[in-house]
């Protein structure tokens, strides 16, 4: 498992120019390729941010930075997620008929959603800039919340590529755990709207964490100490167990294609 880690690690360079392909791919005789589906966030974020605001009785201006860090960051996790169900299903022609890295497989897919993330983030940007508080050098701390995020991310994708390709059902679940996920979890709503039964259950939610970390620190708030060290353990027990995964399963993946 650590000869796959670290032959992955050894050529980034093949991960990250495939996953500029894959998006070349998908776009394809597309004007505008990615930014489709940053101009489809945009939209959704000031549609939903008027409406979640006017039912809470919010303040619009406090809301929309609040809601659009939250819907750009959770089509980054979800997109991430979906498709490493499948990451070795549809990529099963390489495994067949070479040695592969299996986790360069996944950051493969890591690398395509964190660009097509970055075309997002161009609207967190404006939000945060033209309706926010501005920026400062508190942001600074969410990219330690967005690589511990993509690291977690990663770890958890190897982790469903193979169960998802021995038992095919699974993809299925875990559409659906998605769906409920974003529900119980502070994107449309925030935790001081709770009451202190359920914010204490809410805890439990590790995307909550995750969520403190990055989304804070952009509103000029310094993130929370607590989240960061539950943060850094989830991210440590899904690398473990990732490998450990991976060990197990690494010379059977071929045969469940």
């Amino acid at each position: 498992m650590l000869n796959d880690l670290k032959s992955a690690l050894k050529n980034p360079e093949l991960w990250m120019v495939l996953s500029w392909y894959d998006i070349k791919q998908r776009y394809k005789r597309s004007t505008l390729g990615p930014f489709w589906v940053t101009i489809s966030t945009a939209v959704l974020v000031g549609m939903l941010s008027l409406l979640w605001s006017t039912l809470f009785k919010l303040d619009v201006k406090d809301y929309l930075p609040f809601f659009c860090i939250g819907q750009v960051f959770w089509t980054y996790i979800s997109s991430q997620l979906t498709e490493a169900c499948t990451g070795f299903v549809q990529f099963d022609y390489i495994i067949r008929q070479s040695k592969v890295s299996f986790t360069s497989i996944m950051l493969r897919i890591l690398s395509r959603n964190i660009i097509v993330f970055l075309h997002n983030f161009i609207i967190i940007f404006f939000v945060i800039t033209f309706v926010g508080p501005g920026w400062s050098y508190t942001a600074l701390f969410s990219v330690i919340g967005f690589v511990l995020l993509s690291l977690s991310l990663v770890s958890l994708s190897i982790i469903l590529g193979i169960v998802c390709t021995r038992f095919r059902d699974i993809q299925m679940i875990i559409q659906n755990i998605l769906l409920v996920s974003f529900y119980f979890t502070p994107i449309m709503w925030k935790t001081d709207q709770l009451n202190a039964q359920w914010l204490y259950w809410v805890q439990f939610n590790p995307l909550v964490h995750f969520f403190n970390i990055i989304r804070e620190p952009i509103l000029g708030h310094f993130p929370d100490e607590k989240s960061m060290v539950i943060s850094v353990a989830i991210t440590m027990i899904l690398f473990v167990l990732s490998m450990f995964t991976l060990n197990r399963a690494k010379n059977k993946i071929a045969y469940w294609l």
